[in-house]
C-alpha cells in the first residue's frame, strides 16, 4: 500500500518530509516529490504549488506515476465558522467548489458540470482519522471549499457563507484534488490546520500560523501508523 500525500507549500510538508526513510526525491512537472517509507508505510509526499491548476497536476502525477491507494491533502485554511479557531483542525467531509458557477445550464453554484457538487470522504477513511486523534480535542469534520483566491476581503468571505452555510473552512486546494481523485476513483481526504479567518486580516495571521504545523503533523503521522 502507497499513501499518497499533497501539500501546496513546503511549509506543509516539512515535518512529514523528516520522517521518510530511505528517502528519494524527483521533480515531476516542477512539483517536487519526495519518497520512502514512514515505520512501515510507504509515503508519497507531493509539493504542487499553490491553486487549483497546480494542485489538480500534482495529484495527477502523484496517481499516474504511484498509484497510492488513498491520497491525503494536508495544509492550511481559513475558518468561516466562528468557533472554530486558528491551530484547530477541520477534516473534510466533502468538499466543493465556491468559485465555480455552470447555473446557467441547470447546474447548482460550485457544481462541475457532469460531476457531483460533493466529493465525499468514505466514511472507513473518517473513522481511521477519529481513531488517530488521540489528543487533540479541537478537530472538525465537515465541508471544505475551495477556489483561486486567498480570501482576505469581507465581500468574498460573505459570499461564500451565504452559497455554503454548512462550510467551515476554505482553502485553495483540496476540491481540485478530490475532482482529480473522483476521476481516477482513488479515496481522499483533506486535513486542514486553520491559519486565519479569512477576513481582511487573513494574510498576517497566515504568516503567523504557518510556523508552528505541528497540530496538523501530529494527526497526520498518527493516521499513517492507523493504515
Amino acid at each position: 500500500m502507497i499513501i499518497g500525500i499533497i501539500g501546496a507549500i513546503k511549509e506543509e510538508i516539512i515535518l512529514l518530509c523528516q520522517q521518510l526513510t530511505n528517502i528519494n526525491k524527483r521533480i515531476i512537472g516542477r512539483c517536487t516529490i519526495y519518497y520512502g517509507s514512514i515505520n512501515t508505510t510507504r509515503v508519497v509526499i507531493i509539493q504542487t504549488g499553490i491553486g487549483k491548476v497546480s494542485a489538480s497536476l500534482g495529484t495527477t502525477i502523484l496517481i499516474s506515476y504511484f498509484s497510492p491507494s488513498l491520497v491525503i491533502n494536508i495544509g492550511l485554511a481559513g475558518s468561516l465558522v466562528p468557533y472554530i479557531k486558528k491551530y484547530n483542525l477541520v477534516i473534510s467531509q466533502s468538499t466543493c467548489y465556491y468559485d465555480v458557477d455552470v447555473t446557467a445550464f441547470g447546474y447548482e453554484v460550485g457544481q462541475i458540470p457532469k460531476h457531483p457538487l460533493m466529493f465525499n470522504t468514505p466514511e472507513n477513511i473518517l473513522s481511521i482519522v477519529k481513531l488517530s486523534n488521540k489528543k487533540e480535542k479541537n478537530i472538525f469534520f465537515g465541508l471544505i471549499v475551495s477556489g483561486d483566491n486567498f480570501v482576505n476581503d469581507i465581500n468574498i468571505l460573505n459570499n461564500i457563507i451565504s452559497n455554503f452555510p454548512k462550510a467551515l473552512a476554505v482553502d485553495m486546494e483540496s476540491t481540485a484534488i478530490a475532482q482529480v481523485c473522483y476521476r481516477f476513483n482513488v479515496p481522499f481526504i483533506s486535513i486542514k490546520q486553520v491559519s486565519d479567518y479569512a477576513s481582511n486580516k487573513a494574510d498576517v495571521e497566515f504568516k503567523c500560523t504557518i510556523k508552528n504545523m505541528n497540530n496538523l503533523f501530529i494527526l497526520t503521522k498518527n493516521i499513517l501508523l492507523n493504515l
